[in-house]
């Protein structure tokens, strides 16, 4: 019971954002899984909440952020086969509604970005964007398309589209997502500040149940569980500061076998 209790504890601190300081800039990175209780062996299927945020802290103004890579543990698997696929310039510049009619069939996940716009002489206001992940492609590239779409103070939207990216070989990660050059997207002015995805669909190929993410709880023979290197953030900014953080989560084997 001891050993118990001592282990859910430990999941519990394994949960919190990773945050750190460089001067007046402040960087949070935080995500899971869920569920939690997954095969030893083979992938279930899985969806991925990956969430970060930059502040100017003390009066300090906010650098621009330039890009965003995302590297995820190789024990998790994004499997697009037979699944719809989404072009970028069909949705580059389209409305919410609009992309979700033309697109539809090729959603994986939904979420928010927040940022800041800060034209010359004139006062600051927040934007606030719902956002949609579709399964698409990017220059010939596979890539999760983020279709942002605010209302306020006028409509706008814009498809950041984050690249995939699947290594084989040793080391923690197995897929990078990257995005592009983030002020070539929304422009000077905008300083994005917060993001939010949650990724997962089940779908049906061939015939077939699939999942767009799957994982497996890669614990040592004998063991219930594990502890692991879930994801890694690495935030780039204009004036060429480089932020990275990594999350340590938990995960159990289920049935305990």
């Amino acid at each position: 019971m001891a050993l118990a209790l001592i282990g859910a504890v430990g999941i519990a601190a394994l949960a919190v954002a990773e945050s750190s300081r460089q001067g007046g800039l402040l960087v949070s990175f935080n995500g899971r899984i869920e569920p939690t209780a997954l095969p030893r062996l083979s992938p279930a299927p899985v969806r991925v909440v990956l969430a970060g945020s930059v502040r100017g802290v003390g009066g300090t103004a906010l650098p621009q952020l330039r890009q965003i890579v995302i590297a995820i543990n190789r024990s998790g698997e994004i499997d697009f086969r037979g699944l719809a696929v989404c072009r970028h310039g069909q949705i580059r510049s389209a409305g919410a509604s609009t992309a979700l009619r033309v697109c539809g069939r090729s959603l994986v996940g939904h979420g928010r970005f927040v940022a800041q716009v800060a034209f010359p002489e004139q006062p600051s206001f927040r934007v606030v964007g719902r956002l949609h992940a579709f399964n698409g492609r990017y220059r010939g590239r596979r890539a999760i398309l983020a279709h942002v779409f605010t209302r306020l103070p006028t409509p706008i939207a814009v498809t950041v589209p984050l690249t995939i990216n699947r290594r084989g070989g040793g080391g923690a990660y197995g897929t990078t997502l990257r995005s592009p050059p983030l002020p070539e997207l929304f422009g000077p002015n905008v300083y994005a500040t917060d993001f939010r995805f949650d990724l997962g669909r089940r779908f049906r190929a061939r015939g077939a149940p699939r999942s767009y993410f799957s994982a497996a709880c890669a614990a040592a023979p004998g063991f219930p569980g594990a502890v692991f290197t879930f994801a890694r953030a690495t935030f780039r900014f204009k004036d060429n500061r480089t932020v990275r953080q990594t999350l340590t989560r938990a995960c159990r084997v289920r049935g305990g076998g």
